[in-house]
């Protein structure tokens, strides 16, 4: 016999830790090699963690609740083999369990001279402290249901939800929230606490400038109308304008190497490979960024290919960890909304995020030989934040009217297949 230790496995460059979600199996049961052990959450995606070996499993070293960094013990694993070196020590487990633990230590004054107990709490718990205000003295006192006497998120909504037949006045700094009777309690997401806190390190991080520019794109709506029964017939799924779009950005991106960048310290890193990121609305209203590499290489065919699988593999929760790493640049299609312009936030270390607004119709004063002509014709917003530290108006405002010309002749450079 001999035990295996499942470690938390490297989920891209930029990922050092994760949170466990939920153990999908119980200490005892049989696994088979590749079968899900556990989920967990990095501050990007959801994913599960498979064994690596056939087995019992014998012993979960760390809690559900709990962060726990890259190459860290998730587990043991019993084998039939025989015994090996990768079996970690009863106390080496211990103490490393101890150092990955997530724990509450500090604990305001008592008030009235009452003391207030410890309690360890989880990342996600101790979030959803914050965002209802519930106080360190109202947390010891809710029965916790989970393992090692933790409390778990099912105990806060419970909590709320009994509170929610009287109303309940909650402290806020410079205000006060009152809870109504008839009023529904809705605790933040994990995602959408994730995204708050990158946003708002994003605008403390970067000073923020927005260019904006109506773009022609007449040329390629009717590239699309001419060219999209016919790469639909040859397989490609439901050709929308959003391939289009992101097949001309990263045309530009790749002629403009100082957007296509991170920022590191006190240095710009500009990355030969173009991926771009594109933001994605899921269904319970959380935002998820699906990463398409090397864009710049891609056809349009090929581009609404992995556009829709990413797509399907976010809104099905099959998105893998590296299928939402290494973005150098970010787009927002705002326009699916019906939305004309927005100012987006940019992702760090990125330097630079577009959103791109509905297409409609507009009356377009044309020059001519002839003289100067009113048309009609088919118009899109572009809106481009940037990050003035590194990137300068004459680089941001460029990077929009070099697009702007590319999508006006898109027939004349586009590639369909």
């Amino acid at each position: 016999m001999s035990e295996i230790t499942i470690t938390m496995p490297r989920m891209g460059e930029s990922v050092v830790e994760a949170t466990v979600l939920k153990w999908l199996k119980k200490e005892g049961e049989q696994v088979s090699v590749e079968s899900a052990l556990v989920e967990i959450a990095t501050d990007k995606v959801d994913s599960e963690v498979p064994a690596s070996h056939e087995g019992i499993l014998k012993k979960i070293l760390v809690a559900t609740g709990q962060v726990v960094r890259v190459g860290a013990p998730l587990a043991i694993i019993e084998t039939g083999e025989a015994s090996s070196d990768q079996v970690i020590p009863t106390a080496a487990v211990a103490e490393e369990r101890q150092k990955q633990a997530v724990s509450f230590d500090h604990v305001p004054p008592a008030r009235h001279g009452i003391s207030i107990p410890k309690r360890k709490l989880s990342p996600l718990v101790r979030q959803m402290a914050d965002v209802q205000n519930i106080s360190h003295e109202i947390l010891v006192q809710i029965r916790p249901t989970g393992q090692d006497h933790q409390l778990t998120k099912r105990d806060l909504v419970d909590y709320l939800q009994q509170k929610r037949h009287q109303p309940v006045e909650l402290p806020r700094t410079g205000s006060r929230v009152l809870i109504g009777a008839r009023d529904r309690v809705v605790p933040i997401t994990r995602m959408q606490r994730i995204a708050a806190e990158k946003m708002v390190q994003s605008k403390h991080m970067a000073p923020h400038v927005t260019s904006f520019l109506e773009a022609d794109v007449t040329d390629m709506v009717a590239w699309r109308a001419a060219h999209r029964s016919r790469l639909e017939r040859a397989g490609v799924v439901k050709l929308t304008y959003t391939p289009l779009l992101i097949h001309a950005v990263a045309q530009t991106l790749r002629s403009t190497p100082a957007l296509n960048a991170w920022i590191d310290h006190d240095q710009v890193v500009q990355k030969h490979e173009v991926n771009i990121g594109v933001a994605t609305a899921l269904s319970e209203g959380d935002l998820i960024v699906p990463v398409i590499k090397r864009a710049d290489t891609l056809t349009v065919a090929a581009l609404a290919s992995e556009i829709h699988t990413l797509t399907m593999r976010a809104r099905t929760g099959m998105l893998k960890p590296e299928d939402a790493a290494g973005a150098t640049y970010t787009v927002s299609n705002i326009g699916t909304f019906g939305n004309t312009m927005g100012t987006p936030i940019i992702t760090q270390p990125q330097v630079g995020v577009l959103a791109m607004g509905k297409i409609e119709k507009k009356p377009i004063v044309c020059s001519t030989p002839q003289g100067d002509s009113i048309a009609v014709r088919m118009v899109m917003s572009l809106s481009h934040t940037y990050d003035h530290r590194v990137v300068n108006g004459a680089v941001g405002g460029g990077f929009l009217q070099d697009l702007a010309r590319r999508l006006a002749s898109f027939a004349l450079w586009a590639r369909s297949l």
